[in-house]
């Protein structure tokens, strides 16, 4: 279960970096699922890190590993 809220808790972060100001909402009254979301806020994520995610969850290639050497 650690690491499901751990991705979802990336996930928000990523969300919340969007450049669109997406505004999350959460479909849950849990107390314990709420507080888990609100720990997004401790994740800092550089621009970097945000396109190696969207690029990654396109199947795409992140800029660094292209331009590795083989």
């Amino acid at each position: 279960m650690l690491v499901a809220s751990i991705i979802a808790e990336i996930a928000l972060a990523w969300l919340n970096k969007h450049p669109a100001a997406i505004v999350t909402v959460l479909g849950t009254i849990k107390i314990n699922r709420v507080a888990e979301a609100l720990n997004e806020r401790d994740i800092l994520l550089s621009k970097e890190e945000w396109y190696r995610l969207l690029e990654n969850a396109r199947g795409m290639k992140s800029f660094n590993e292209s331009n590795k050497r083989s």
